[in-house]
């Protein structure tokens, strides 16, 4: 276990912002901010500070004797866990009898999304040793521990592995023969609004479960139903995404791990998966990407339309020792394909981001599909 670090009578304030020149704005007011690179969140493979110290100091409304700072409660998934949970464990588990301190935006009078306790008593820690700052506070010994792992970086140490074997039960040395697929196909669905996603890609679900792949969607199920899925399986196959963070909430796995890709030359950091499982592929078989505009004119690639290149995504389903080639047909993935993009440009279109965003949606699906297609499509 990292050894953590202690500060005397610390302000913490609460988070400003998320995402607005700084991963986040708030939190403890650090001595010698610029200094505090293992207090302070980072990112990368040279782990860079990330937050921005908060930028008013208002009178603390209460003192604490103790605490250990845990990180913000983020409202995204992926953040809350690859980003914002990884100094729970270690301080949970330090042994030091401390109130666990997590801050929150002081606009929302709203409560922790329910996936936050969710990750806690997955853990294994004791909710009551929570401490959630909404307003200023003064701890007269903040202790912290370093970022066990860092988005972008070397991945997690044998020792971080160790913790959470010994914390949620290691299946490195199990065997079964469960295949499972973690799909993004509902999630525009669930969010009532365009997300990222990959066209067609209930038709690749139904493939892979006649293969027999169980398919399950993890923003319909609680964190532990997601997680023990992800521990029985001998093969998992994940549609890129934040639910593939979920890994990082587990120990050491029996799994071989594929990723599909749905960004055209750029993927998700995967150090935080390589030292989890015995074997990790990407599947870039992505042949374009659809995209519409952000009200600035900007391309809004986080929530494109992929489209892929269905040899490459056969070839390499093959290569991982997934076999579709006497299933598949064409002609009915390409009408999915079809019926998807024209399902996310109705509702792209209808967000009304940009006067330009409709014929440039236009453009690239003549430009990624071909005009015979794109007429076909009939947007």
């Amino acid at each position: 276990m990292q050894r953590q670090m202690l500060y005397n009578n610390v302000i913490v304030m609460p988070i400003e912002s998320f995402h607005q020149g700084a991963m986040f704005r708030g939190g403890p007011l650090w001595p010698r901010y610029a200094w505090q690179w293992k207090a302070r969140h980072a990112r990368g493979w040279l782990p860079i500070p990330r937050d921005a110290a908060p930028s008013f100091i208002a009178e603390p409304t209460m003192t604490i004797p103790q605490a250990i700072w845990c990180g913000p409660i983020a409202f995204h998934f992926g953040h809350a866990v690859a980003d914002f949970g990884m100094r729970i464990a270690e301080s949970a588990y330090s042994g030091l009898p401390c109130p666990l301190l997590f801050a929150m935006e002081s606009q929302l009078d709203i409560d922790p999304p329910e996936y936050f306790w969710q990750i806690l008593r997955h853990l294994k820690v004791d909710t009551d040793r929570v401490l959630i700052v909404r307003s200023p506070i003064k701890v007269e010994k903040l202790y912290v521990y370093p970022q066990s792992e860092v988005r972008g970086g070397a991945g997690p140490s044998r020792q971080h592995l160790d913790l959470m074997d010994r914390i949620t039960g290691s299946t490195a040395n199990q065997t079964t023969n469960t295949m499972v697929y973690v799909s993004r196909s509902r999630l525009h669905e669930n969010h009532n609004f365009p997300v990222g996603q990959i066209a067609a890609e209930s038709y690749i679900e139904n493939a892979l479960t006649q293969v027999g792949f169980t398919t399950i969607h993890p923003e319909e199920m609680p964190v532990d139903q997601q997680l023990e899925a992800y521990k029985n399986a001998s093969t998992l196959i994940f549609s890129e995404g934040s639910a593939l963070h979920g890994l990082q909430l587990l120990g050491r796995l029996h799994s071989k791990l594929g990723i599909i890709s749905r960004r055209k030359g750029k993927s998700m950091p995967t150090t935080s998966f390589q030292g989890r499982v015995q074997k990790l592929t990407h599947i870039n078989a992505v042949h374009g990407m659809i995209y519409s505009l952000r009200s600035n004119g900007r391309a809004d690639k986080t929530r494109a339309i992929s489209v892929l290149d269905q040899k490459h995504l056969i070839d390499s389903l093959m290569k991982f020792g997934v076999d579709l080639t006497g299933i598949w047909d064409s002609n009915t993935y390409c009408r999915t394909r079809n019926d998807d993009i024209k399902s996310w440009a109705s509702r792209m279109n209808a967000l009304g981001q940009h006067p330009r965003a409709e014929p440039f949606i236009r453009r690239k699906i003549r430009t990624v599909l071909g005009e015979e297609s794109a007429a076909e499509i009939g947007i």
